[in-house]
């Protein structure tokens, strides 16, 4: 019994050994702050075809409203074992992954909890491969939105306006697969979301450019959630797929949005020359 205990033993570290050089053993977790406030979450695919393997990733994960801020985050990224993460500014998040041999035409899955102050907005960035000393763009930088539900007195509906964005300086790309699932439930998961056929045709951004539709539901359906799921094919590339993206956004209700620095400074000009009021 020994024997035979000692040669499994031994077939299982041969076969330890014999793993692909590029597999890696472990994900890997990085997260920091506060995890309360408005909870944003949003999980991405990215395809490695940059190099014959890649050994780090970066990106940023950040919301762009001047009066919303980041309290915390969690963030899970599959195939590497080691990262990092800190607030470059306090409305984002910079991640570096390294800690495996990433082999081309590999997928890898970033999963990010992002608690903020408030609203519902999230974009990633500044996406890059890395090997060695050089660093290719991985996907171009985008970003989404979903604002406040608004009643429509002429459907008698709640109108939650959804927005996509192409935040990249140089790439256009093509967005397919837009599909929406309105939901009580909370999926922990968001891959485990069912969606019904995408109603809208394929379409293209280029950067600076966004993209806008309409989610209606019979109440504000605060609590509630909305699941979205959609495709991002970078067209400098002309390649396939190179992300595909779950999200989740939590309907909160409205808070009154403070003024910006600009509007109390105009308001202030105008009160000098009793035009306004401060």
């Amino acid at each position: 019994m020994k024997t035979k205990q000692l040669g499994l033993l031994m077939v299982s570290m041969v076969a330890i050994l014999m793993l692909p050089v590029g597999l890696a053993l472990a994900d890997t977790t990085t997260e920091g702050g506060v995890h309360e406030g408005v909870l944003v979450r949003h999980t991405f695919k990215i395809h490695q075809d940059k190099y014959d393997y890649a050994t780090d990733l970066h990106f940023k994960i950040t919301q762009k409203e001047p009066w919303i801020f980041v309290n915390g985050w969690r963030i899970n990224i599959s195939d590497f074992t080691n990262s990092s993460s800190y607030t470059y500014d306090p409305h984002g998040v910079q991640v570096d992954v390294d800690g495996a041999r990433i082999p081309y035409c590999t997928w890898i899955t970033i999963e990010v909890e992002f608690w903020l102050t408030d609203w519902n907005t999230l974009r990633i960035s500044d996406v890059e491969w890395t090997k060695g000393p050089g660093a290719i763009k991985a996907i171009p930088s985008s970003g989404w939105t979903l604002d406040y539900p608004v009643f429509d007195p002429q459907s008698g509906q709640w109108l939650h306006k959804f927005s996509i964005a192409n935040d990249d300086k140089t790439d256009s790309f093509i967005v397919s697969g837009l599909t929406f699932n309105v939901s009580k439930d909370w999926y922990a998961n968001l891959t485990d979301v069912s969606f019904p056929p995408p109603p809208y045709p394929d379409f293209i951004l280029k950067p600076g450019e966004s993209w806008q539709t309409d989610i209606s539901t019979p109440e504000p359906f605060y609590k509630g959630h909305i699941y979205f799921r959609y495709n991002i094919t970078d067209l400098h590339d002309g390649r396939d797929i190179a992300s595909i993206n779950w999200a989740d956004h939590p309907v909160t209700e409205p808070v009154d949005v403070p003024e910006t620095r600009s509007s109390r400074f105009v308001s202030g000009i105008l009160a000098l020359f009793g035009l306004g009021r401060v």
